[in-house]
């Protein structure tokens, strides 16, 4: 397992890295709350995967994780390139790259790999924070809908 945390540290934290330059920045709690909450939880969702591939003691299960969550960047970017001069790549505030929700692909991405790795309660509490994720998108005008809904499908 001490072998395996420092490449699954960085295939994650790798894969988080795009996700993170698409957003236009990490809000300040203060002035945007909602918009800061689905920041924290684009990261904080992915870390706790791995925190409990940690307690597991599961080293196959952390570098899966690593792999799922460079699999759904990969495929959420391809996608975000493939609409983005259709209707789809619009965002409500009208900047581009909207289809989907690079936020709400890596939340629900970890929830579902705890979900299908252990048992569906590990995932159930990281699922109730992608649903806030994708309800902060939209509220703040970065997603529509379909945008959040096509992000966790992906995962």
């Amino acid at each position: 397992m001490r072998k395996l945390l420092p490449p699954v540290l960085a295939i994650g934290l790798g894969a988080a890295g795009p996700a993170l330059a698409e957003s236009r920045y990490l809000a300040d709690f203060d002035q945007e709350p909602y918009r800061a909450s689905a920041d924290f939880f684009q990261l904080a969702n992915p870390l706790a995967a791995l925190g409990v591939t940690i307690y597991q003691r599961d080293g196959r299960g952390a570098l899966q994780l690593g792999y799922n969550l460079v699999a759904s960047t990969v495929t959420t970017e391809l996608l975000k390139r493939a609409t983005n001069d259709t209707a789809w790549g619009e965002r409500p505030d009208g900047r581009d790259h909207a289809f989907p929700s690079g936020h709400v692909s890596m939340t629900c991405s970890a929830a579902a790999f705890l979900q299908h790795r252990y048992v569906w309660q590990y995932g159930a509490a990281l699922y109730a924070s992608s649903a806030w994720t994708a309800y902060a998108r939209v509220h703040t005008d970065d997603h529509h809908w379909r945008d959040v809904i096509a992000g966790c499908a992906l995962a």
